[in-house]
């Protein structure tokens, strides 16, 4: 179950919050206070919480002088990281001009810009691009004359990361940050969906004071939902992934062509994750999309009470990898088989070249390709050994989180026939 403090920060972004929301804070001690806003931090709900304490004063006077400086501070930090990826992205932006490679922008500084409207409201870690497969190769050759993280025998990104369809470029100096994708969809995991009709319906929008080409407003939706959902399987994304849709719907640009999104989440088969994210902000945020959508998309066992359960718990207590138990571990539990675990074990010890290359970041003719694989079974050991004993002693966290993770996907494997 969710700590109370979680329960807090839900009731705080809900479009009307209730009167005993109030009447609950106002009963916090002061270490409770300090909880608070330390979660609200950790949710990367500073903003928020910081501009409900400021509409209620006796209230704000309640949280320590400390307390009130580090939630400043984290505003504050997050407006000057959105202020160094603008710059970071009118610089690929010119770069990509020259070369006449195209991109869409996605997620992160599109929703501070477009959606939230300030750049302190909503911070932005990497800056996502979507790039067409065939001009791979020639942002390849731009990034490396850039300086990024590409070894100089590399001729194309999508060779360092075929297990992935995305490359996280950095910057060695500037700290530049891009998430680079020439595929929406995860290759093993996830069905792989047409990209040409995004580029089609993308528009054209004003980011970092220049034109940029982003996804449209309602495929910008089905995105945040599917990458919510059923790309982390509520993992990682935090809260924050309600409240970005939910100030979509209630902030859009332009209205929002609802029989689209409808008709595209269909065509995806992205429906079920879809119905759910909607659900969720419905529930807890009091934002209603048309009932008519909901209806259209929601599914058969939608009443189900427990995946909704699992998704909201997933959001706040898997923000960051280090707190999971971690594919490898969540996969060898799952295996009904030995036979079913010793593959996957051996899959996991001798994996593809292509997959050691595109963990370390390296070509796949690398000449230290078989050392990388002996570094790899040392980090899985750390990582995967106290997880495991974790789990095979019944350590009630990791039970939990294991019983939540089925949950999810047993509820969203039938996406497809939805």
């Amino acid at each position: 179950m969710l700590n109370p403090f979680y329960g807090l920060l839900l009731e705080i972004l809900h479009t009307h919050p209730a009167p005993t929301t109030r009447v609950r804070l106002e009963t916090l001690s002061p270490d409770d206070w300090h909880r608070l806003a330390r979660h609200a931090i950790q949710c990367r709900l500073a903003f928020e919480f910081n501009a409900y304490l400021k509409n209620n004063e006796g209230l704000r006077a309640r949280m320590s002088e400390r307390d009130l400086r580090r939630l400043n501070h984290t505003v504050r930090s997050t407006l000057m990281q959105n202020l160094r990826r603008q710059a970071q992205l009118r610089k690929m932006r010119a770069a990509c001009e020259s070369a006449g490679v195209p991109f869409l922008l996605m997620k992160g500084l599109w929703l501070a810009e477009t959606i939230y409207r300030d750049l302190k409201a909503r911070g932005s870690c990497d800056i996502d691009l979507l790039l067409r497969p065939q001009d791979m190769p020639r942002f390849t050759q731009l990034a490396q004359a850039q300086g990024f993280n590409i070894p100089p025998n590399c001729s194309d990104i999508r060779d360092l990361a075929t297990a992935n369809n995305e490359f996280k470029l950095i910057h060695p100096v500037s700290g530049a940050f891009f998430d680079i994708h020439w595929s929406l969809t995860h290759p093993i995991d996830e069905t792989a969906v047409d990209e040409d009709p995004f580029w089609q319906r993308s528009d054209i929008v004003t980011l970092a004071g220049q034109p940029c080409r982003s996804l449209c407003l309602e495929d910008h939706l089905l995105l945040l939902c599917f990458h919510a959902a059923i790309h982390h399987r509520f993992a990682y994304v935090g809260p924050r992934a309600l409240l970005d849709i939910a100030q979509l719907i209630t902030r859009p640009p332009r209205p929002i062509d609802w029989s689209d999104v409808l008709a595209r989440a269909h065509e995806l088969g992205w429906s079920r994750g879809v119905w759910l994210m909607l659900d969720l902000v419905r529930e807890h945020l009091g934002v209603l999309p048309p009932p008519a959508v909901l209806d259209g998309l929601r599914p058969l066992d939608a009443d189900e009470q427990d995946v909704r359960q699992a998704a909201l718990e997933a959001m706040f207590l898997h923000q960051q990898s280090k707190q999971m138990l971690g594919h490898t571990v969540e996969h060898l539990a799952k295996e009904k088989t030995a036979r079913g675990r010793l593959l996957l074990l051996i899959n996991r010890i001798f994996p593809p070249r292509r997959h050691i290359a595109n963990y370390f970041t390296v070509a796949i003719d690398h000449p230290g390709i078989y050392w990388l694989y002996v570094k790899r079974w040392g980090i899985i050991i750390v990582q995967m050994t106290p997880r495991a004993l974790q789990l095979w002693t019944n350590d009630p966290r990791r039970t939990a989180e294991l019983k939540r993770s089925t949950t999810i996907t047993k509820w969203l494997r039938y996406e497809k026939a939805s």
